[in-house]
């Protein structure tokens, strides 16, 4: 009961949270781990970053804003890698009964050059705040690339919700003012086992954050994974373990303000 008044309070001084849902934040634990420093990588930010995976797979992922159930988020991703081009479903449930957002997405990614690759993603959103209001229907175009400068560092280039349209006729302004987010970051490859990720992004409805984040292989087995983010400073760090063609992983960000936010993923690799 505490923690269903905690989370209508916080959505009653925070109005904009459920809706910036949209706002590239489906995540996975390593992404989490890395305070969303995933724009020049493979994490769910950059539309383009799903080639950059090697093998096709199945990912589930469940993340517990302030250790509040109703804040909760459940992300299920699958990549299927032709020879040609890369397509991807993304499906993410955020919420309780009383108000949630149901999304799905299908991405397009393919290696354009030797060095590029462009990404694109159709996205569609349903809210839902109470049975007076009923659903609010939203559509989504998102663009992005990654450009690999030379073997050791990378640029990635993101732009969501860059086009959007409502689907329902009677709406409220406010539940369907998705922000256009626009994200700039790098992949620096330090050693083999070991690197080094910084972003700068920018929302329509809100200043620069800076994002930073490191990870360490070790054995080949046991990721280790640290990073900030700002405005306010939230700390984050994860682990993990890759065994067979599964992969583990853990995470937690604390943001200073709110506190903490742990994450699961469970990763399959089928092909």
């Amino acid at each position: 009961m505490i923690s269903k008044i905690s989370a209508i309070v916080f959505l009653l001084f925070y109005p904009s949270f459920l809706i910036a849902q949209t706002n590239s934040d489906f995540q996975d634990a390593q992404s989490v781990a890395l305070s969303n420093a995933v724009c020049a990588s493979s994490g769910l930010i950059n539309p383009a970053s799903m080639s950059l995976s090697e093998f096709s797979y199945f990912s589930l992922s469940y993340e517990n804003k302030y250790i509040t159930k109703e804040l909760s988020s459940t992300t299920f991703v699958g990549l299927y890698k032709f020879n040609f081009i890369d397509f991807s479903l993304l499906a993410n449930y955020f919420g309780y009964e009383y108000y949630n957002r149901m999304h799905f997405s299908l991405n397009v990614s393919k290696f354009l050059f030797d060095r590029f690759v462009l990404g694109l993603r159709f996205g569609y959103s349903s809210f839902y705040f109470s049975s007076e209001s009923g659903r609010s229907d939203l559509v989504d175009i998102s663009l992005g690339g990654i450009y690999r400068i030379n073997e050791y560092l990378q640029l990635g280039l993101s732009a969501s919700n860059l086009l959007k349209a409502r689907l329902d006729k009677n709406y409220d302004p406010l539940t369907l003012n998705t922000p256009t987010r626009i994200d700039v970051g790098l992949d620096y490859k330090v050693l083999e086992e070991m690197h080094l990720y910084f972003q700068v992004s920018k929302s329509s409805q809100s200043d620069f954050m800076i994002h930073f984040g490191s990870e360490y292989i070790l054995n080949n087995t046991i990721p280790l994974r640290f990073g900030f983010s700002g405005s306010p400073f939230s700390p984050s760090f994860g682990t993990g373990l890759f065994f067979d063609k599964f992969e583990l992983a853990v995470a937690a960000l604390y943001n200073l303000k709110l506190g903490i936010s742990p994450c699961v993923s469970l990763k399959y690799i089928w092909q």
